[in-house]
């Protein structure tokens, strides 16, 4: 009997060295790698550090800066949301000096939804700024909205697993015009090539217009051109209103949103 006593303990004790040993390395695990929402969860708004500047060239001048820890009344901000059901609407709001965009009115929600600035930017203008997706699977830039319609640019989030993957290629980033009138899209630039984006980190959108011709990049790289691109409603320029794009999932942040010329 004294011998199975011994025995145990020392199992026991075994046992307790090999859990102790499990959760340390569980810890320094979860330590070392990165954050990741689609595991960890999104972050609070607060807890995600400031977006970067916008960096203009030496022949650019701003027209509008938005940051949101001064921009916080979005009141003289348009919304465009394209569902016919309020419950649907995404919510925009500034949120710890980042513009917010929770999700929908009643949870969430795959509808479009965008947050449009009310200066006017010219056929000749750089439209930029930053988007920290976490949740929602494509984030984008509008530009050239009027009352006729509007046109994005999208960026695509990369395949999360071989679930999400297909043997097709997959659209990563575009450029798109819609027509208010006739409520039809016309799509001018596809990139499947350039890999999509990766989540939980400050990624840079910006579009360049000149005339008609459009150099949309993200994070300095450029990924679409179009040279002669037409709006909607048969407008000769590009001019209109700038903004943020995304679906109502929720979970996306953006700042520092630019207008140059």
């Amino acid at each position: 009997m004294v011998k199975q006593r011994h025995l145990g303990t020392s199992i026991v004790v075994l046992l307790t060295v090999v859990l102790i040993a499990s959760v340390y390395m569980v810890s320094v695990g979860a330590e070392d790698r990165n954050y990741d929402s689609t595991q960890d969860g999104p972050r609070d708004p607060a807890e995600v550090p400031d977006a970067p500047e916008v960096v203009l060239t030496s022949a650019q001048s701003p027209l509008m800066v938005a940051r949101f820890d001064d921009t916080t009344d979005l009141s003289t901000w348009e919304q465009v949301q394209h569902t016919p059901f309020p419950y649907e609407y995404g919510v925009w709001q500034a949120d710890s000096g980042k513009l917010y965009m929770s999700g929908a009115v009643e949870g969430t929600s795959f509808e479009q939804t965008m947050l449009l600035e009310p200066t006017v930017a010219s056929s000749n203008a750089l439209i930029a700024g930053y988007v920290y997706p976490q949740g929602a699977p494509v984030v984008g830039l509008v530009f050239a909205a009027t009352e006729d319609g509007y046109c994005t640019f999208r960026a695509f989030r990369q395949a999360l697993d071989a679930d999400e993957a297909t043997s097709e290629p997959s659209v990563n980033y575009m450029i798109e015009c819609f027509d208010a009138a006739t409520e039809d899209y016309q799509t001018w630039c596809e990139n499947t090539t350039t890999p999509g984006f990766d989540t939980d980190a400050w990624r840079e959108m910006r579009v360049e217009i000149n005339g008609t011709q459009v150099v949309a990049s993200f994070d300095g790289q450029p990924v679409c051109e179009v040279a002669n691109l037409q709006p909607a409603g048969g407008r000769s320029d590009l001019s209109g209103l700038a903004g943020f794009y995304t679906i109502a999932i929720g979970d996306t942040l953006f700042d520092n949103l630019t207008i140059a010329e």
